[in-house]
């Protein structure tokens, strides 16, 4: 759940008193020496992404999704990992921030919360062949043969595109685990 969509529902939930009690209280808050973070609550109520609402600059999820990509690749998944824990708290409607969560906690064997980014990225983006994927491979990973055979299926039934051509090899090595496992 997205900060902000958590901060609408809880002023959805309370009283008329209740939402007066909490103005009275960001006021306070505000006159205090905390307006910063009156203003972030409130852009929050807005609907605003947390990196809008702490009004981050245009372009920093975009540099932070760079950084994780040069910690990924050049082997620091740890570096990666953080990076990838705020950009799905920045910017939490992008898939490929929680593709990339998923796949940093799967190689640091945190397989129950990859399980997780993964499916938050396959509800962003039910269709995409990296996911589906990730996915089968913790799957297989995890003995859950019967779901990564499935996603596999779907897979393949996949229009063709670029991604899905460029994942070809590895989605066959992955459906020939899968066979040799009696899966498929």
């Amino acid at each position: 759940m997205t900060a902000s969509l958590l901060a609408r529902r809880m002023m959805e939930g309370l009283s008329d008193t209740g939402r007066a009690e909490l103005g009275e209280t960001l006021a306070e808050l505000s006159q205090g020496g905390h307006a910063d973070l009156v203003a972030v609550f409130r852009g929050l109520l807005d609907g605003k992404e947390m990196g809008a609402a702490l009004g981050l600059p245009e372009g920093t999820a975009q540099l932070l999704y760079a950084q994780a990509h040069v910690r990924f690749n050049g082997g620091h998944v740890t570096d990666a990992l953080a990076l990838f824990q705020a950009l799905t708290v920045l910017s939490p409607g992008v898939k490929d921030h929680w593709l990339g969560l998923g796949i940093c906690l799967r190689l640091t064997d945190a397989l129950a919360t990859a399980r997780l980014a993964f499916a938050t990225a396959r509800e962003i983006a039910p269709d995409c062949p990296a996911v589906m994927y990730h996915q089968a491979e913790l799957d297989l990973a995890e003995g859950r043969l019967a779901e990564a055979a499935a996603l596999m299926r779907a897979f393949a039934a996949l229009p063709e595109t670029g991604l899905k051509t460029r994942m070809a090899a590895e989605a066959q090595r992955l459906v020939a685990a899968l066979a040799a496992r009696g899966a498929g």
